[in-house]
């Protein structure tokens, strides 16, 4: 993780955004199938997915003056939390690409 050289502003901002979060309804519905030694198995859990969830928190966190953004890097994927004091914190997480091609990427 990397973050700016002061924090101060980003943490206050995040605290109040965060206590303004709704809990996001879940309503998609997953479904895994597989087998095991035990033999087949099935089973579904409910989710919110990222359209709903980013609907829910992006008017909050503008009102805070963050913003997130993701870019490639590499072999990783950058996610770094702004705010408009100039702070900010990032990390780099590693991806695994299933095919070495635009669809695997986009995956």
């Amino acid at each position: 993780m990397n973050h700016s050289e002061t924090l101060g502003e980003l943490t206050k901002a995040l605290v109040l955004a965060q206590g303004e979060f709704p809990v996001v309804p879940k309503t998609k519905t997953g479904k895994i199938k597989g087998q095991s030694a035990r033999g087949d198995y099935e089973y579904s859990y409910k989710y919110a997915d990222f359209p709903d969830v980013k609907a829910a928190i992006d008017p909050i966190i503008h009102i805070h003056g963050l913003a997130v953004t993701q870019a490639p890097e590499g072999a990783g994927l950058t996610t770094t939390l702004l705010h408009e004091s100039g702070e900010w914190i990032e990390s780099t997480m590693d991806l695994f690409l299933a095919k070495q091609d635009p669809q695997g990427q986009g995956s």
